[in-house]
């Protein structure tokens, strides 16, 4: 396919830096149908992609509920970024701000090969780090930004040996949208995606809820941790 958007150049406002971390995303998102990141600007971005219908959309959401987005497919013109950038500042999309850090070092624990483990790690992250309130991942800063709750638990799976990250971090995140559901989670027959992707989306559903903050978001890490430990 492609690339749905013109070559890029060196940036030289915040404007061409957000045109390029977009770029970067669909790039990424091209062979894998979708990706959620963060700008350097500190814009929540999904790009959706379907590189077999050649159709791309960049949706930029603000942690208020307001969004704006721009689409293109096989016979349309390119991405038009820099009009993009127009658009979310007349909307008045703006970054959302993360929650001041606490003091100290970063948490330095063994992280153990259960959800459990994984989950506690990510509630001492998130309060070290800050919570970013917006529901889609911290992409860049992996351990010093402020982070979302998946995030947190990606840098904590990252952790275990290779053969323990995908089975454990994917009963993490089920635990934690068992947590959301109040019951075990059962993924509804009209999902299309994996049944990860289901846990992921519940808990961004969750976690982008106005008023969340890095101690309320620790504490619903840490009831997952004790239900993981106890089911």
């Amino acid at each position: 396919m492609t690339m749905p958007f013109p070559d890029p150049a060196v940036p030289r406002s915040t404007g061409d830096a957000f045109a390029q971390n977009v770029r970067r995303f669909v790039t990424e998102a091209l062979p894998h149908g979708n990706v959620y990141g963060v700008t350097a600007s500190g814009h929540s971005v999904t790009v959706c992609a379907d590189e077999a219908r050649g159709t791309v959309c960049v949706r930029v959401n603000d942690h208020e509920g307001r969004a704006v987005e721009t689409t293109t497919g096989p016979d349309g013109p390119p991405l038009d970024l820099p009009s993009l950038w127009v658009h979310m500042t007349e909307a008045g999309i703006r970054p959302a701000p993360p929650e001041p850090a606490e003091p100290g070092p970063r948490p330095r624990r063994h992280v153990r090969p259960t959800a459990s483990s994984v989950l506690e790690f990510a509630a001492a992250h998130l309060q070290h780090v800050g919570l970013h309130p917006g529901p889609w991942d911290w992409a860049r800063d992996a351990r010093t930004g402020p982070a979302t709750i998946t995030h947190a638990v990606t840098l904590a799976v990252r952790q275990l040996g290779y053969n323990h990250r995908a089975p454990v971090g994917a009963a993490a995140l089920g635990r934690l949208a068992d947590r959301v559901h109040g019951r075990p989670v059962v993924v509804p027959p009209w999902w299309n995606a994996s049944t990860e992707d289901y846990y992921r989306a519940t808990v961004w559903n969750w976690a982008s809820a106005p008023g969340r903050t890095a101690a309320g978001a620790a504490a619903f890490l840490r009831g997952a941790a004790v239900l993981a430990a106890t089911s």
